[in-house]
């Protein structure tokens, strides 16, 4: 009976304890929500599976040697993030953009066919012309689909 009557003589005391208290929970939710959990990896389960198709360095350099054969093919760059692929191709001046753009079923042939099903892949072609208003060409091949889609052509010059 004492506590009881002890409550009601400090009923503002009580009243502002219990609004710091719910302030304090809400501070610490809000913390919580709006915190990033870094321990989470970047990707999610976006990569599960990569091990088994992973592209090792040995054959992305085998593309390379292999695209730079190549008729028109000046150069060939790489690189590999996550599950896509970019393939950055410097070709000849007076290449057209039909025969550039055929460079880009030729990149996916160096590949085995599970990678090509798993992997997007991501060319960019440019040419040593840069005047030539045709490029840079685009290409892109989700890992679901058999062909790339490219840019839009702006013409050949």
């Amino acid at each position: 009976m004492k506590f009881i009557n002890k409550v009601l003589k400090n009923k503002v005391k009580l009243l502002f304890a219990i609004v710091i208290l719910l302030t304090i929970i809400l501070i610490v939710s809000m913390v919580i929500f709006f915190t990033d959990n870094s321990s989470k990896p970047g990707y999610g389960n976006r990569l599960d599976g990569i091990k088994e198709v992973e592209i090792d360095k040995e054959k992305a350099n085998h593309m390379v040697s292999t695209m730079e054969k190549e008729k028109n093919v000046k150069s060939v760059t790489y690189n590999i993030q996550g599950k896509i692929v970019n393939v950055i191709i410097k070709v000849g001046k007076g290449t057209k953009t039909k025969d550039a753009k055929n460079l880009a079923s030729k990149v996916t042939d160096c590949f085995e066919k599970e990678q090509v099903q798993y992997y997007d892949f991501q060319i960019f072609i440019e040419n040593e012309d840069t005047n030539n208003t045709s490029y840079p060409i685009i290409g892109y091949k989700k890992a679901t689909s058999d062909n790339f889609s490219f840019t839009k052509d702006r013409g050949e010059k």
